[in-house]
């Protein structure tokens, strides 16, 4: 179902910064640290991060666990996202043409 929310408070704003910043740069960044310098296998270096996200989306007040395990998901729509980059019309698929859509030939 669709999530309703308040209005955004300035500290809501700056609290999701800090974590858009922290799960889209300082994450792989450090992942980089970790795995090209530090040379620890990806599977070990990528607990720490997802024990990280976990507990942002715990603190998150729009998620709740109980409501995602009792409604499941779609398993049609999964596929449909996993498999998306290899359709004939997505942009991924379409190359550096840049075409997403069918020429008569």
């Amino acid at each position: 179902g669709t999530v309703t929310s308040r209005p955004l408070k300035r500290w809501r704003r700056v609290e999701l910064w800090c974590e858009l910043v922290l799960l889209y740069i300082a994450a792989p960044l450090a992942m980089f640290w970790a795995v090209q310098w530090e040379r620890i296998p990806i599977f070990i270096a990528l607990l720490p991060a997802f024990f990280i996200a976990f507990i942002l989306l715990l603190g998150d007040r729009n998620f709740r666990l109980t409501r995602e395990l009792t409604t499941g998901f779609s398993w049609r729509a999964a596929a449909g996202n996993c498999w998306w980059p290899c359709r004939p019309r997505s942009p991924i698929a379409a190359g550096a043409t840049g075409r997403t859509r069918r020429v008569a030939r």
